[in-house]
């Protein structure tokens, strides 16, 4: 985050913790008579300045270094175009090691724009069609991806279906499955990822497959009602609550929906037709891993 030229936070943790960092000016508090004129000494009270409070981060400098420095060769090298984001947690505690998007912005030049396409365009613009797009392109580059996107988590999900079929003990890891490559679920032919199949396989061989077939079973088997209430008790369906602004919640199927359709069930099993956020997931798998 960053703070305006008062030293009033803006954004991330400056904005957060305004009131504890920033602290209180000094001041004279005096009587005047009404003619204007000041009372007597006596009536005069001074407040003496606060300094704001120090903050100390969960962050840990050396993660938080690695993590910006692989994801921006990751953006580069898969041509990313929504920028990507990344989040280390300590499973234990839920503390952030480390927390970053990119292409992120200059802390110390937060309203700094580097993007030539973006200047060019600005170039082509003039008063208040000018101070709108700029708005825009600020407002846009200071979006914490991590807490304030939400995005369809695929196949990571596999982990949280994993967890409630072992946990209602509907499965165990030496429980054989058949993947001839799809599964049909209510009449409709649904893939596994991999054109063919996996064949005769064990739970433990279908995880490290992330056959798609396994954990449709698993889900069927999970039932509707019981697979909506683990989505709601890993803290899909609200924010999670971090000491951050702008963090959005997830969106999911309704109650009826998923135990009525064995479908959206199906293919939620194995993360799709719904979104979570990034904050959301990591904190529900630090769940599922942290005993």
């Amino acid at each position: 985050g960053f703070t305006d030229i008062d030293g009033k936070g803006i954004e991330g943790v400056e904005a957060y913790y305004n009131d504890i960092l920033m602290g209180m000016p000094g001041r004279i508090i005096t009587l005047k008579n009404a003619q204007g004129t000041d009372m007597p000494f006596k009536y005069e009270k001074y407040i003496d300045a606060r300094n704001g409070y120090n903050l100390v981060l969960t962050i840990d400098e050396g993660v938080q270094h690695f993590v910006e420095k692989h994801l921006e060769n990751a953006v580069n090298e898969y041509k990313v175009g929504n920028r990507a984001t990344a989040i280390v947690m300590n499973v234990n505690t839920g503390e952030i090691l480390a927390m970053a998007t990119y292409p992120a912005y200059d802390l110390n030049s937060p309203r700094e724009i580097t993007d030539e396409a973006l200047l060019q365009e600005l170039d082509g613009l003039t008063g208040a069609d000018y101070t709108k797009r700029q708005m825009e392109i600020w407002q846009a580059s200071w979006r914490n991806k991590a807490i304030a996107d939400t995005y369809e988590p695929g196949s990571v999900f596999k982990i949280m279906t994993l967890s409630m079929a072992l946990e209602e003990n509907k499965t165990s890891l030496n429980d054989t499955f058949y993947c001839p490559g799809y599964k049909v679920v209510a009449g409709t032919r649904i893939s596994c990822w991999k054109y063919g199949g996996h064949g005769s396989e064990t739970l433990q061989q279908g995880i490290c497959n992330s056959c798609n077939p396994v954990f449709m079973e698993l889900g069927a088997r999970v039932g509707g009602g019981t697979f909506y209430d683990y989505v709601k008790a890993f803290g899909f369906m609200e924010k999670t609550g971090i000491d951050l602004y702008g963090e959005a919640t997830g969106i999911f199927h309704s109650r009826s929906v998923i135990e009525n359709g064995a479908v959206e069930l199906a293919v939620s099993s194995f993360g799709q037709t719904f979104k979570v956020t990034p904050i959301q997931l990591i904190t529900a798998i630090s769940a599922v891993v942290n005993g």
